[in-house]
């Protein structure tokens, strides 16, 4: 309910701040009847604060902007006004609005293309533990199929990736999401489960696969675990599967809807297993790192955050430590961690925080 009532709250301010903004526009023009056109322009700032109160619209994504850049222009205007600077073109200019609008089509044409480029991102880790192999682990997260990318471009994708040679492919959670249909579902794994490796390919749940956040679901869950096996998919959840007798993968439970009442702890993850293995840790959320980093896991591989897929959204979210790491590298002790920014993007369109990637992973002897 909070979560719902929050963002009416926090955005009554930008439906108030969208009037006046409406209102110098206005100014410009020399309308005949003022109160119909103060009418009007009440609506159309109720109007805009209704949509901006839906944090799951492109509407908010676009209003937002408008807000946050003609804010600036304020600024700007005030400036010039205190130091007497202000020209009469400055002051039509900034009275139109056109800065703010065409700063945000700007702005937005760049965060649609960017967040179709996917690029690929590499790191290579050394083991502290004798490996007798090395190994080369492709990692996808976060595509939310459906939202930015077809089958078209996740199949070429897909044959990009099986051509580097992985030794298997990790796929960390959030692949679809609660706007992806039953078919788009069933496509996505399909085309990933086709991803050639040594291996095979792995699946680890993250907080949107099972399609929790709204009330009318596009596929049961039922579905969804069919449409993983028939792709050949290996699901893991809070288990692990042993390569080579040397390699231990663990897939985590989702830390927002465990099966249970909880997931495991990492202590209890690795009860009754080698850690003289690499032990390698796969969970969509980047948490409980050093928990994972004392219990002697030696990597760990995440997505979720998106690396902020609308900025300030990223550096908020390590302000206040939303999540214990937004994107990149870090090492906890012995425990190598690497958070993707992922592959696509959730509800919107758009990226401006970060790039949209697939990751490769080089796991070497030190």
């Amino acid at each position: 309910m909070y979560f719902m009532l929050l963002p009416l709250v926090l955005f009554i301010p930008v439906g108030i701040y969208y009037y006046f903004f409406l209102k110098r526009i206005a100014s410009l023009f020399n309308f005949k009847y003022k109160k119909l056109v103060k009418i009007i322009l009440i609506v159309l700032a109720v109007i805009i604060e209704f949509l901006t109160s839906n944090v799951f619209s492109v509407w908010v994504v676009i209003f937002m902007h408008i807000f946050v850049f003609a804010l600036l222009m304020d600024l700007v205007a005030f400036a010039l006004q205190r130091l007497d600077k202000e020209s009469n073109t400055f002051r039509k200019i900034y009275l139109s609005g056109l800065i703010p609008i065409i700063l945000t089509c700007g702005v937005l044409v760049y965060a649609n293309y960017n967040i179709k480029n996917v690029v690929l991102k590499e790191y290579t880790v050394y083991s502290e533990k004798q490996l007798n192999n090395s190994y080369k682990v492709a990692l996808i997260s976060d595509l939310h199929f459906g939202t930015t990318m077809d089958e078209e471009k996740l199949e070429s994708i897909s044959k990009e990736i099986g051509e580097l040679n992985p030794s298997f492919v990790v796929l960390a959670g959030d692949i679809v999401d609660e706007n992806t249909s039953k078919e788009e579902m069933k496509n996505a794994f399909a085309i990933l489960g086709k991803i050639k490796s040594e291996y095979g390919v792995f699946f680890i749940y993250g907080n949107h696969d099972k399609s929790r956040y709204y009330g009318n679901q596009n596929y049961s869950v039922s579905e969804l675990e069919k449409a993983i096996d028939d792709a050949n998919i290996i699901p893991l959840v809070d288990e692990s599967y042993t390569i080579n007798d040397e390699l231990i993968l663990f897939g985590r439970d989702d830390l927002s809807f465990p099966k249970g009442e909880s997931r495991l702890t990492s202590s209890e993850l690795l009860k009754d297993v080698d850690t003289n293995k690499y032990l390698l840790l796969v969970d969509h959320h980047p948490a409980d790192l050093k928990e994972n980093a004392k219990a002697g896991f030696d990597l760990q591989l995440s997505g979720h955050t998106h690396g902020g897929q609308i900025f300030p959204t990223g550096l908020f979210s390590e302000w206040f430590n939303i999540n214990s790491m937004n994107y990149g590298y870090r090492k906890i002790d012995n425990l190598n961690i690497i958070v993707s920014s992922g592959m696509g993007g959730w509800s919107y369109p758009f990226r401006t925080g970060t790039h949209s990637e697939y990751v490769i992973v080089n796991i070497k002897n030190k």
